[in-house]
């Protein structure tokens, strides 16, 4: 065993609405739009928060998948 398998990795952060569009190069307001469209997120405390990962994820698969379909 190399003991990877079992090594410790502390979770995935939260990010703010801006800390995500800036990651994404966007704007707060395109971010927001997507949420309509069902873009992952968290809403606790009156505040909205992401994982990077989870978003790029969803974000991969709508628009790779509507550039196939065109």
């Amino acid at each position: 065993m190399s003991g990877q398998e079992n090594e410790y990795r502390p979770p995935e952060p939260w990010v703010t609405k801006q800390q995500l569009a800036d990651h994404l190069s966007v704007t707060c307001r395109w971010i927001e739009s997507q949420q309509q469209l069902g873009l992952p997120h968290l809403h606790t405390g009156g505040m909205n928060r992401y994982r990077i990962s989870e978003v790029e994820t969803w974000l991969h698969d709508r628009y790779n998948s509507a550039a196939r379909n065109v």
